[in-house]
């Protein structure tokens, strides 16, 4: 029987798996190993226990499954239980932002029905609540390590790692040092009960993370001050419903970043004309975001990463109209105050808590002592920053390698990795952020379903190939 390991089970991993289970005509036992048990069939991201984390994208365009696109609406549909989810939703339909933690129930049950599926067909899905700390990749097989289940050979390992909480400055680890009052990840289970006790916080960072704690604060009745820094100010925006692109693209696409802005500048500007929005021409530019990604060149890669990013990333990731609205009654009523700054300097004092030296655009100082400060700045993607020690010892070993931009690791087109020698492993792939480097937007629902049926079709074939006859 095949063996494929797959370490972690959210979104990717899961879906992973499922799509291995519904498509392999040969037996395949199915390790699906994931460290944190609330995290199985979910990850983080949809772990979220409060039901005022909602989506950021409509219902309509969240189903798991690339050829089924109205799955999740028609299940949430059928379940019925949007309504104790949602109680403020009257009407379910495809443009809903729905909660989070309703759509982490429905990969759990995709997971749920696809082992109940698996015996039945041939197959074999084991879910192990375990971490891996070691892997060996050999010419014919992985052998993993894990922190309590001893060791196994694989046939075929995918790394399932989604994101990594944010990695602070080194200047940032010394001033704080292990204070309870600075929490390096805005995800730990710890970090909402914490701030909802305290009298002010801080957050750095003005994307949909920050949004996703500042909603969860006012869902509780928080009282206290919020603070919240980024070196821009960016207002978050909302999703609005829109009509889809009515403009044509002007081809030849240009390949040079100077140009490529120029040219979706004057694609907005003929939208708007034609009485549609930028949010059109945004999102019909998702499907065509990788290959114009990879049609520049490494050196305009990185300036897009120095000037471009921070706009792309502000007008690309968009919020539910619910959740803009509460940041915005916030800062309206003074209990939120939004800084457009840089962080001069950071201390502890026992007794007042964290006092942060904001840099403000004017050159001027302010100090801002609050009780917590929470590093919402992002997902980690350069391996080399992260504190993790598989991956630490994969980079040591030289099974993989980091992507030259350091955006993720190094990976061939159908999510081979790629180690020093500059060659595809046979045996050992990933999707999802890690690709970050190659894709650029890998994250989202939308692109990782489509990544994970074609991982699973790329691993079937693989193996059906080493089958004896």
């Amino acid at each position: 029987m095949t063996t494929i390991t797959i370490v972690g089970a959210g979104f990717s991993g899961t879906l992973t798996a499922i799509h291995l289970l519904r498509r392999a005509r040969f037996p395949l036992q199915i390790k699906l190993v994931e460290k944190a048990p609330s995290h199985i069939g979910r990850g983080t991201a949809y772990s979220a226990t409060v039901p005022c984390q909602l989506l950021n994208v409509p219902a309509g365009n969240m189903s798991a499954f690339p050829d089924e696109p109205a799955d999740f609406l028609n299940w949430a549909r059928a379940d019925g239980h949007w309504k104790d989810f949602a109680p403020w939703v009257t009407e379910l339909s495809a443009s809903t932002f729905l909660p989070r933690a309703l759509y982490g129930r429905y990969l759990s049950d995709l997971l749920k029905r696809a082992q109940e599926n698996a015996t039945s067909a041939g197959h074999r899905l084991e879910i192990i609540n375990d971490e891996i700390i070691d892997l060996d990749c050999h010419v014919n097989h992985v052998i993993l390590t894990s922190a309590q289940n001893g060791s196994w050979k694989s046939d075929a390992c995918v790394l399932a790692l989604g994101n990594f909480p944010p990695q602070p400055p080194v200047e940032y680890r010394i001033a704080v040092g292990d204070s309870v009052r600075y929490h390096f990840s805005p995800w730990a289970p710890d970090v909402l009960p914490t701030l909802a006790s305290s009298a002010s916080c801080l957050f750095i960072g003005s994307g949909l993370t920050m949004l996703d704690q500042v909603t969860a604060l006012y869902d509780q009745g928080y009282q206290g001050r919020i603070h919240v820094v980024s070196r821009r100010g960016f207002m978050p925006k909302e999703h609005i419903v829109r009509r889809p692109a009515q403009t044509a693209y002007s081809p030849p696409i240009p390949t040079d970043l100077r140009n490529l802005v120029r040219w979706v500048r004057t694609h907005i500007e003929r939208e708007e004309e034609a009485g549609g929005n930028w949010r059109s021409v945004i999102d019909s530019l998702r499907p065509e975001t990788a290959a114009l990604w990879q049609g520049l060149g490494q050196r305009d890669q990185k300036r897009f990463l120095q000037h471009v990013r921070p706009y792309w990333e502000n007008h690309r990731h968009r919020t539910a109209p619910p959740v803009l609205a509460v940041f915005q009654k916030m800062i309206a009523s003074g209990q939120l105050t939004q800084h457009r700054a840089r962080i001069e300097n950071t201390s502890i004092d026992p007794k007042d808590g964290v006092c942060v030296t904001l840099r403000k655009r004017d050159g001027t100082l302010q100090t801002v002592t609050v009780d917590h400060v929470v590093n919402c700045t992002g997902a980690e993607s350069n391996f080399k920053s992260l504190r993790d020690p598989l991956t630490s010892r994969l980079l040591a070993k030289g099974s993989v390698s980091v992507d030259p931009l350091g955006l993720g690791l190094a990976t061939t087109a159908s999510g081979q990795l790629i180690g020093p020698h500059g060659h595809g492993s046979k045996r050992l792939y990933t999707l999802g952020p890690p690709m970050k480097g190659r894709l650029w937007e890998t994250t989202a629902v939308p692109e990782l379903r489509v990544q994970a049926q074609h991982l699973a079709m790329h691993l079937i074939a693989s193996n059906t190939q080493e089958l004896p006859d």
